[in-house]
């Protein structure tokens, strides 16, 4: 499954033998070259006794990751119940699932420190953002004319090498463009947690408002909401295939 490229590979949790461990499994099938292909593994949980389904995420290179935006969107869509509730390491989130769009409401980000970064560009600003994962925020620079990897590199020096690295610009009439460097990932071509931590660094600035924010990432456009309490992330989800893994 993929939200605009960010592509993951879903499976039940009952599925998956209690000998395997996910890390080891999530390197295996997300390989692009020996396994399926994917940028990151969601193990999808039975329904607790709250009504929620846990929500295991695992990165490409096997290491956990707390939240998911665009993981949980996909799931929205894996399940199809229209309404649903996962339980991930950060949080309890709410998904929907319309029949063409995919929503998930995460709790609002929370601002981190801003600081000034050395790039090539000069000293370049830099937000801190908690989406119930890490996200470092480079304000200013074009997306698209930079090393996105040396970018993300230098930054995480600074920041800690736990952090997503996001690069975004402000485009008339308040559209934000985006492009994401994941810890344990690389690049990927959508990031939905990254897509919320740009609009709130971006809101910090003055660049834009509230109400509904385009967020334009390789891989096409998401929509954020900023809500006191909330964040809203929507967009398409699609299944490309369903199988069966043999080890």
């Amino acid at each position: 499954m993929h939200g605009l490229g960010n592509d993951f590979v879903v499976v039940d949790r009952d599925a998956v033998p209690s000998a395997v461990r996910l890390e080891d499994l999530a390197r295996r099938v997300c390989d692009r070259h020996r396994g399926i292909g994917a940028d990151g593994l969601l193990v999808v949980g039975p329904r607790e006794t709250d009504g929620a389904r846990r929500l295991e995420i695992v990165n490409a290179d096997g290491s956990r990751a707390s939240a998911c935006g665009n993981g949980a969107r996909c799931v929205a869509r894996y399940l199809g119940e229209g309404e649903a509730y996962l339980r991930t390491d950060a949080e309890r989130v709410k998904v929907t699932w319309d029949g063409r769009v995919a929503t998930v409401a995460l709790r609002a980000p929370r601002l981190g420190r801003r600081q000034l970064v050395s790039l090539e560009a000069g000293d370049t600003p830099v937000r801190l953002v908690d989406v119930g994962n890490p996200h470092a925020v480079v304000l200013g620079l074009d997306p698209d004319a930079l090393d996105l990897a040396s970018v993300s590199r230098r930054v995480r020096e600074r920041v800690g090498e736990s952090a997503n690295v996001e690069v975004v610009a402000l485009e008339p009439p308040g559209v934000l463009r985006l492009r994401v460097d994941e810890r344990g990932v690389g690049e990927t071509l959508a990031c939905g947690t990254g897509a919320i931590g740009a609009a709130a660094a971006a809101r910090a600035e003055g660049w834009i408002s509230n109400g509904v924010v385009k967020v334009r990432v390789p891989g096409g456009e998401l929509s954020v909401v900023l809500h006191d309490d909330v964040a809203l992330l929507s967009g398409p989800a699609e299944e490309v295939f369903r199988g069966e893994w043999t080890p």
